[in-house]
């Protein structure tokens, strides 16, 4: 996805969001750019719903949950914390 970022951490901005992405019954999980705190504090009211910085991933968070959101620059940041170069 090219942009996660919320202008503000309310739990309404992002369900209004995931409807686009999923029904309630997927768990989802949101790989913002780094240092977003708006969504991290705003998905951790949301039952099924977390949110994970992306130099925290693991091989557990990544196959527990349904579906991934990955934000566009936080994609970087993968590569540049996992792959060897």
């Amino acid at each position: 996805i090219d942009n996660l970022e919320i202008s503000e951490p309310k739990t309404k901005l992002v369900v209004s969001f995931l409807k686009n992405f999923s029904d309630k019954k997927n768990s989802i999980l949101i790989i913002p750019k780094d240092k977003d705190k708006n969504m991290h504090r705003a998905s951790s009211n949301i039952p099924k719903v977390a949110a994970l910085a992306p130099k925290s991933l693991n091989v557990y968070e990544i196959l527990k949950y349904k579906t991934i959101l990955l934000d566009k620059d936080a994609v970087e940041t993968i590569k540049e914390t996992y792959m060897k170069q």
